[in-house]
């Protein structure tokens, strides 16, 4: 970056208590003197996504906006000096006036952020007209508190700051929140006429908010629901589906986010989705879907977009009028009627939907099976729908399916449809975003005798011998254990701590949530228990409350 280090004069001074952005330090012999901008932008801490919702650095977020402000507030963007980035705003508030930012149709929990931070600048006005400004986070429409002066919670202290010196004040929101339970909206209210830069204005989340630091990154669980409904995929028993409401999903959410679970993975129908091959997404299905991804990810959730079809498709499930029908003629990819360029084309418009949201990953078919074609063809196919998607402007993480169920049994013993192995023929597979992992199932025991079954962790062994190898990265996207055995807690515990003892290779994993293997209520809301088991308590362990990883 080109910054000269810091003379030694200086480093009592850095290393104390007080770290005093932009302090000029007389350099020793034969030193440059320090350029005072460089050295105050090298003190302050650095933005970081991974635990701060960053409302304004260059430019104010989108969803936010600077039309709360009132009374006599002018604001400009400038070059000249800023904390970080390339500019920052430069403000002039009269008497009683009130520098905001808010958000339109939004409101955010109080209990998930545990402070408002930003760099602030002293201009020329006195110190004592900066140190009674008043920070205040308030709810349109719901009477907040009468906020507190900033001068309080400065570090270091406004008193050891000149004009032109930037400090990053951090406020905790108990301090802010009062009996306030949301709120969308952020006020630095002036007290007297003041003058003062602002800049790198940020939400800081509770518990940091980064992936976990230790073990994979991704802990999450299956949201089913939206997939079934129908017989088309062959799971004739399975007859429960529900297109969630935005309260049923806040509600999901709490509950996901409580337990510390970070991903979500969607399950969906391809024939819910798009009546007709090629033809256009259903309305009313895709903006259902389309607001699950939106309000979960808008809580910091990863969303495993999963196209829940077994490589299959019913021809004929709904009507013109859109009504679902008994007269479908089930399809398998391959079979001369459904074809790769059908699958591409679902996955391209999709991709399209979904595109600008980096929090979507794709997963591209549920559990292939009993395919008319060898593991060289299957594979090629479904590089022809990895590039559909590329060809969109999707860089989001892609999930490549194997060619029997997703299992990690079969992969290096044998090939269901002939041709190569899948740890063979699945090397052909590339990626012009280099984004992608194979998506793997693993339930214990998996009961194919294909396997080493002595433990849960043994059963992903081999498979990930093969990724370490071969560089390539995996992801549980199912795994479970019949709610009832006496062993599960032991072989959940060892399947986890497996994973994480392998991260280099394992992104993560998220547990299915239907019976046998229910974790949760039908509502998805708590806790499922019977006979006295609580299957969501063999996950705990590897949990932390409110932990979200971005």
């Amino acid at each position: 970056m080109g910054r000269r280090s810091v003379s030694l004069k200086c480093l009592d001074v850095l290393l104390g208590s007080l770290v005093i952005a932009g302090m000029a330090c007389a350099p020793l012999p034969g030193e440059e003197e320090l350029v005072p901008e460089t050295l105050e932008q090298s003190l302050l801490p650095p933005l970081d996504n991974s635990y701060q919702t960053v409302l304004y650095d260059d430019s104010v977020t989108a969803g936010w906006n600077l039309g709360y402000s009132w009374g006599g507030i002018s604001y400009t963007s400038t070059t000249s000096t800023k904390a970080y980035g390339t500019s920052s705003l430069q403000v002039t508030s009269g008497a009683d006036s009130g520098f905001a930012l808010g958000a339109d149709g939004q409101t955010f929990p109080t209990n998930t952020h545990k402070a408002v931070s930003f760099a602030l600048r002293p201009g020329s006005a006195s110190l004592a007209a900066i140190k009674s400004l008043r920070l205040i986070v308030s709810q349109e429409g719901t009477d907040g508190n009468a906020g507190v002066a900033i001068g309080t919670y400065a570090n270091p202290s406004f008193d050891s700051l000149g004009a032109g010196e930037w400090t990053r004040v951090t406020v905790p929101m108990s301090a802010l929140a009062g009996a306030l339970t949301t709120f969308n909206k952020i006020t630095l209210q002036s007290v007297s006429a003041v003058t003062y830069g602002m800049d790198g204005i940020a939400l800081e989340k509770v518990t940091g908010g980064k992936p976990y630091p230790t073990g994979v990154a991704y802990r999450g669980i299956n949201r089913a629901g939206m997939e079934y409904g129908n017989d088309w995929g062959g799971w004739t028993g399975q007859t429960y589906y529900e297109m969630p409401s935005s309260t049923q999903i806040a509600a999901e959410l709490a509950y996901y986010k409580g337990k510390g679970f970070n991903l979500i993975r969607l399950p969906i129908s391809w024939e819910r989705l798009q009546h007709t091959l090629n033809g256009p997404l259903n309305t009313a299905y895709s903006t259902g879907m389309l607001n699950y991804i939106n309000l979960a990810t808008a809580q910091g959730f990863t969303l495993v977009l999963d196209l829940h079809n077994y490589n299959r498709y019913a021809t004929g499930a709904f009507d013109g009028a859109g009504n679902q029908t008994s007269t479908y003629v089930q399809r398998v990819l391959g079979d001369g009627t459904l074809t790769v360029a059908h699958l591409a084309d679902v996955w391209t418009k999709l991709a399209n939907l979904v595109k600008t949201n980096p929090k979507v990953v794709l997963n591209l078919m549920n559990e292939p099976h009993d395919l008319p074609m060898n593991s060289t063809t299957w594979f090629s196919g479904i590089q022809t729908v990895i590039n559909a998607v590329r060809a969109t402007g999707s860089t989001q993480l892609i999930l490549v399916p194997n060619t029997r169920g997703s299992d990690v049994g079969h992969w290096h013993t044998w090939a269901p449809g002939g041709g190569p192995l899948d740890s063979v023929a699945a090397l052909a597979i590339t990626d012009s975003a280099n984004n992608f992992a194979f998506d793997m199932h693993s339930y214990y025991p998996e009961g194919y005798g294909s396997n080493d079954e002595s433990s849960y962790g043994a059963q992903l062994t081999a498979v990930t011998q093969w990724a370490r190898t071969n560089g390539k990265k995996l992801f549980l996207s199912e795994m479970g254990i019949p709610n009832q055995q006496s062993y599960a807690q032991a072989q959940i515990t060892n399947a986890l701590t497996f994973m994480n003892n392998n991260r280099d290779v394992w992104l993560g994993w998220s547990p299915w949530d239907l019976a046998p293997w229910q974790l949760t209520t039908n509502n998805h809301t708590g806790d499922y228990t019977a006979n006295g088991v609580t299957p969501i308590n063999w996950y705990a362990a590897f949990l932390t409350a409110n932990f979200l990883a971005l």
